[in-house]
């Protein structure tokens, strides 16, 4: 997620959030990855649109008392968002990673990521997940089922433990960073 956030801020003009604390939890103490993230200011002509737009942003909950005007605006922007998105070119089919050793080429295509569900806790196998050298062969491994995500719980998680750093580590990040709770959000990863 960071390095495709970093990527599009660096390669578009869409409005993305700015990236302040990421933590890959590679040590296992919080229990998953997280981001601490500061939202995009939006202009005036967004403000039309939602009487609060951070919130209609996360609940895809637009004001229907557009005028046809505004509406229109809305598409185009959107539209634009796309178009935008769509020019991106890459060789290969996966997902955004970002280089840590300072390389000339900061990002590279690498395996696919997933998208954390109810009862998925691991990505798929990263030998089965790319990168594709085409769209096809990529297409082939999801009708093979090849990418969906595991549902198997590693036999040295530790539940309890988990369950005790989560709040802590928030409420210290938070103290850490003095930063203002409205303008920012946690995701989990």
């Amino acid at each position: 997620k960071v390095a495709t956030i970093r990527y599009a801020k660096e390669h578009t003009s869409i409005p993305v959030p700015d990236v302040l604390v990421y933590d890959p939890d590679w040590d296992r103490k919080v229990g998953g990855e997280w981001m601490l993230m500061k939202y995009p200011t939006f202009g005036p002509s967004f403000s039309v649109y939602a009487s609060n737009p951070s919130e209609a942003f996360m609940n895809n909950k637009m004001d229907p008392k557009l005028s046809d005007d505004q509406w229109e605006a809305l598409c185009t922007s959107v539209a634009d968002i796309w178009s935008q998105l769509l020019r991106l070119r890459f060789k290969s089919v996966g997902s955004i990673y970002e280089q840590q050793d300072g390389s000339e080429s900061r990002y590279f295509i690498g395996p696919m990521t997933y998208i954390p569900s109810t009862g998925c806790v691991a990505s798929p196998e990263a030998s089965t997940s790319g990168p594709f050298s085409s769209t096809r062969e990529w297409l082939v491994a999801v009708a093979k089922g090849k990418l969906k995500s595991t549902r198997r719980i590693p036999s040295d998680f530790d539940y309890e433990q988990a369950r005790k750093w989560r709040p802590l580590s928030v409420r210290q990040i938070l103290r850490v960073m003095m930063m203002d709770i409205q303008s920012c959000i946690i995701c989990h990863g």
